[in-house]
């Protein structure tokens, strides 16, 4: 009962990081996360091109780190849950789906 407490919480504040969500590329895209437990969620994409990097905000948790197998540039800011991905040498996301980060914060 408690964890599930938490999971909510933890999709509450996914929800509104998703709301601020910006890419470099224009294109449609649709967001939804998977495995989400008490430090870490996966953030999953469908897009109908290639997605460049991306960022956004993450409130009511405070992170710890992030990832993605598709740019070599993540970085994040703990004090304002801002992530933000890149590379430099032009990869993308390809079109289609996938994970596009893994998002880790303190246990809540």
């Amino acid at each position: 009962m408690f964890q599930l407490k938490i999971q909510e919480r933890i999709m509450r504040y996914l929800l509104i990081f998703f709301s601020s969500l910006s890419f470099l590329l224009s294109s449609d895209v649709v967001l939804s996360f998977d495995n989400a437990t008490n430090t870490s969620v996966d953030i999953l994409y469908d897009a109908s091109s290639n997605i460049g990097g991306f960022q956004f905000d993450v409130t009511g948790v405070t992170l710890t780190g992030a990832s993605s197998t598709h740019f070599a540039t993540v970085q994040i800011n703990p004090n304002n849950g801002r992530v933000l991905s890149f590379d430099l040498s032009g990869a993308v996301a390809a079109a289609g789906t996938g994970t596009l980060a893994t998002v880790t914060f303190e246990n809540s």
